[in-house]
């Protein structure tokens, strides 16, 4: 279970972007969070993933504890272990491939076989239909593509909590459909900020945040 418990950040003293905000999410589910823009969506996600403290108040998950108190080194080591993230911005690496944008995050871990990398690699590519571009780089790609780049990205070590920001926003019908369906079996939590009305009615559970608040729909 994820708890966030009364989190506040602010950016200056007129910017609360979330004050005293809360909610629960249990193991596996998949959940969308919305709100206008601007109102602290990707905020929250960079304090879940460790990438902000907040000002106040705390984010749990199992024998993790992360508050305004933690140092960059418990922020990463959490991150490092629970959380696979998709930014808006993707943050891809423009001087590698697909595949080794792809396999980055198994690197990181030290995983030395290559077999193993190239068929985990080659198996979500498949699944995203980003196969025939595994030798390209990023920088050639569309927005659609390196979305998919990044999802497959932040799946491949396949982390208890996936968070998304926007995942779809450059999307056709037809590959969101295949990336919802990531998604949505994904065997872990995920928490996507979305204003995608097909992606918000996939998932079980769907938090607003408004005023600073965080309040369950």
């Amino acid at each position: 279970m994820l708890q966030i418990q009364s989190i506040s950040k602010s950016f200056d003293k007129k910017n609360i972007v979330l004050d005293q905000a809360g909610m629960v999410v249990q193991d596996y589910s998949k959940v969308a969070v919305i709100g206008k823009s601007g109102c602290g969506k990707t905020t929250l996600l960079n304090i879940i993933a460790g990438l902000l403290s907040p000002d106040d108040g705390e984010i749990i998950y199992k024998d993790f504890s992360l508050t305004s108190k933690s140092n960059s080194k418990e922020r990463s080591d959490f991150r490092f272990n629970h959380v696979g993230i998709i930014p808006q911005r993707l943050c891809l690496i423009n001087e590698y491939n697909v595949f080794q944008n792809i396999a980055y995050p198994l690197r990181l871990k030290g995983v030395k076989d290559n077999k193993f990398i190239i068929d985990k690699v080659k198996d979500i590519a498949n699944r995203l239909n980003i196969a025939e571009l595994l030798n390209k780089k990023t920088s050639l790609l569309s927005t659609g593509q390196c979305q998919r780049v990044a999802l497959a990205r932040a799946i491949i070590t396949s982390p208890p909590i996936l968070l998304a920001d926007e995942p779809t926003s450059a999307l056709d019908s037809e590959t969101r459909a295949i990336v919802m369906s990531e998604f949505i079996n994904y065997p872990g939590t995920v928490i996507i900020v979305s204003h995608d009305s097909h992606v918000i009615s996939s998932c079980q559970e769907v938090f607003l945040i408004e005023d600073g608040r965080i309040t369950k729909m």
